[in-house]
């Protein structure tokens, strides 16, 4: 069964220039009413991951009502708020209703990968229910077998009163991790798969802030510690931690992907080290001009600390799985920020994640 990630609802800013506003699922839906979700409907999806280019491929969602209701209405909704198909019911009595949407819009074009939202909305005298599902349109499915077998832990790093690398115009990274980081736990989501996510709000994720390594102070080696204890609470397969970078020189770019060398799954975190970096500068290559290409800093060891093995007193419960932290694009690079502000940019980003734990867990 899956584990649903709690989420907030913060507009999506059209810009990423400043990020402090911006929407961790996307704004609702053009002229959504404010909805009372009851018991009264259910929706259920079967069909996601949709795989692209498969025949006949499609994701069927149901909505059970348990009384009638003047107009029902089912719609897809991209990650950033857009209402991509819509289906209208009309009026229904109980009972169970069904449509297969084949992952095109309402102008019959094929959508890019990525998460989508199935939404039911029922409108009654006086009354409006909502349900939401996540769906995944994608070229892969994760461990097909039993999706639900698995967990990943994404970690958005930074955020909260720790901003990461600040560009000069002010674009945060913790709120460009953010992004990356909930559209890939939507993507795996949305195919069945278990997600443990450390934050899903600009916020600190040790709060209220606790002396977590039992050193004396409660300090940001504590609100690193709270990482780790999330995904091993959650008995997670892997670990992925998502940043991006800076540097001095405002020449430097591209993608690296680091990984532990001193832990007893050493050998499988470098193996999905070197699958996620391959993947993300296959994913950023798309995006290359005559000024700019991805550079590939490779697969590399460092010892962070969501990462590295026990080391007292300041690191007390390691993560206990394969894990790597991957650094996207450079904010100081002037090309690279304006990619990354680009949620085209950040899509790929989240779906060469979503493509390695496929080709990885395979």
């Amino acid at each position: 069964m899956r584990k649903p990630i709690p989420m907030a609802s913060i507009l999506l800013a059209a810009s990423l220039v400043s990020l402090s506003t911006m929407a961790v699922v996307g704004q609702e839906p053009s002229a959504a009413p404010t909805a009372q979700v009851d018991s009264s409907m259910g929706l259920s999806v079967r069909g996601s991951p949709l795989i692209r280019g498969r025949e006949g491929a499609g994701i069927t969602a149901t909505v059970t009502l348990e009384r009638p209701v003047e107009d029902l209405r089912i719609w897809i909704v991209s990650h950033g708020g857009d209402r991509v198909r819509t289906y209208t019911l009309g009026q229904k009595s109980e009972g169970g209703y069904s449509r297969t949407w084949n992952g095109r819009d309402d102008a019959g074009n094929q959508v890019p990968n990525g998460p989508y939202r199935v939404v039911a909305v029922a409108r009654d005298v006086g009354s409006t229910q909502r349900v939401d599902e996540w769906v995944t349109v994608a070229d892969r499915k994760i461990y097909p077998r039993r999706p639900g077998f698995i967990t990943i832990a994404v970690d958005p790093g930074h955020g909260g009163s720790k901003d990461g690398a600040v560009a000069r115009d002010g674009t945060r990274e913790a709120d460009l991790n953010l992004d990356i980081g909930l559209r890939l736990a939507h993507m795996l989501e949305g195919a069945g798969v278990n997600v443990a996510i450390t934050r899903t709000t600009d916020a600190d994720v040790n709060k209220p802030r606790v002396d977590l390594t039992r050193d004396g102070v409660a300090d940001s080696t504590d609100e690193l510690a709270a990482r780790p204890d999330i995904a091993n609470r959650a008995r997670a397969d892997l670990f992925v931690a998502v940043h991006n970078n800076t540097a001095v020189n405002r020449s430097v770019g591209g993608p690296s992907t680091f990984y532990s060398d001193a832990r007893p799954f050493t050998d499988r975190s470098r193996r999905l080290a070197r699958i996620i970096q391959g993947e993300v500068v296959e994913a950023l290559s798309a995006f290359e001009s005559a000024a700019w290409s991805p550079f590939d800093h490779g697969a590399l060891i460092y010892p962070y600390y969501v990462l590295r093995g026990y080391d007292p007193p300041r690191l007390r419960r390691p993560t206990q799985m394969p894990g790597v932290l991957t650094e996207g694009l450079f904010l100081s690079n002037p090309t690279e920020l304006r990619l990354l502000k680009r949620p085209a940019v950040r899509q790929a980003i989240a779906q060469a994640y979503y493509d390695a734990i496929a080709i990885y867990l395979a």
